[in-house]
């Protein structure tokens, strides 16, 4: 069985450190919420990767949360 080959783009992925100042928080927290399932990563290179639209997503969720 072949395995599917899949292609991103540079605006595709994010990295943690680019995720957590795009949601305005902490590395840590990034990596947190990874571990709670709230993010999906992928590695490549022993570097991990976020897609940017689940960030986008995210921080959509988050500022509903805020406001009120």
């Amino acid at each position: 069985m072949a395995t599917p080959k899949v292609s991103f783009t540079s605006n595709d992925l994010m990295t943690i450190p680019q995720a957590a100042k795009e949601l305005d928080v902490h590395y840590a927290t990034v990596y947190r919420w990874v571990k709670k399932g709230r993010l999906t990563p992928f590695r490549a290179g022993g570097f991990m990767f976020l897609l940017a639209s689940e960030v986008e997503a995210l921080k959509k969720d988050n500022n509903k949360c805020q406001v009120g």
